[in-house]
């Protein structure tokens, strides 16, 4: 659940461009969200969530699909 976004999405395909406030973004996702560190949000709809929810709800994933997918950024992200 504390895995950094950006750089996850940039391996899967999905290069971000950066936004204002360390915030990013990348018109190819099959919905708009604004990623910023481990969550995003759907400025649209105003859903939001961890990685894990990014890869079942926007990407589509199943659950063991995202943990597989996430497993090789399984550690924390610094606090």
């Amino acid at each position: 659940r504390q895995v950094a976004l950006q750089p996850r999405l940039t391996n899967m395909g999905y290069p971000m461009q950066a936004l204002q406030n360390g915030n990013w973004n990348n018109d190819d996702l099959p919905m708009e969200v604004i990623v910023k560190e481990t969550y995003w949000v759907c400025p649209d709809t105003g859903a939001g969530g961890n990685a894990i929810d990014l890869l079942t709800r926007v990407m589509g994933m199943s659950f063991s699909q995202a943990m597989d997918a996430l497993a090789p950024f399984s550690e924390p992200h610094p606090s």
